[in-house]
């Protein structure tokens, strides 16, 4: 299964909710790929996601949310799929 990561601060301004519902939507059509998620919440800020919300999410879809990366290399070393879904 091709692991899709998405990296940078769990906020609306950054893409995180979009990269969630592309990945429903490829559920949906039972398109399977492995999410991961890397960066801090940052739920004090508007558009800001909660920390219980990428678990949740993570839970139902398969997905694994690792807080801050010290290291990128090691999240692009295990990655297939780049995505950067920010809005411009």
């Amino acid at each position: 299964i091709p692991v899709a990561a998405f990296v940078g601060r769990m906020v609306r301004a950054k893409g995180a909710d979009i990269f969630m519902r592309a990945i429903e939507i490829l559920t949906q059509h039972e398109v399977r790929v492995q999410p991961l998620m890397c960066g801090e919440c940052e739920e004090q800020f508007s558009g800001g996601l909660r920390p219980n919300q990428v678990k949740a999410w993570c839970q139902d879809y398969a997905g694994v949310w690792r807080d801050h990366v010290p290291d990128i290399r090691e999240v692009w070393q295990n990655a297939d799929i780049f995505v950067l879904p920010a809005r411009g």
